[in-house]
């Protein structure tokens, strides 16, 4: 039979035999498993965090080469209005 050691109240130890409490092997395995839960889900963590790093490059990005192509438009838009502009102008200085 396991004993565990339980440093009592005034300060002398007592004797429990492991039937009582949890056995030091049991403890010393839950202890292990939690620790090795608690690697994985570090692991995990790290490779969420990893994924939305990345996610939030690609959208950086993304957004980087809507913002160009919008600015392109825009002036593409501008010079199509220009050359109107001064179309309309020499029609109506050909008008006179």
């Amino acid at each position: 039979m396991t004993y565990v050691i339980i440093k009592g109240m005034a300060g002398r130890s007592d004797m429990f035999p492991s039937t009582c409490h949890v056995s030091v092997e049991q403890f010393y395995s839950s202890n292990m498993q939690k620790n090795q839960a608690v690697q994985n889900d570090v692991c995990l963590a790290r490779r969420l965090q990893d994924n939305e790093e990345e996610e939030r490059l690609r959208l950086t990005h993304q957004l980087q080469q809507l913002e160009e192509e919008d600015c392109e438009y825009a002036r593409m838009i501008q010079e199509e209005l220009r050359r109107s502009d001064e179309e309309a102008q020499r029609r109506e200085e050909g008008d006179e």
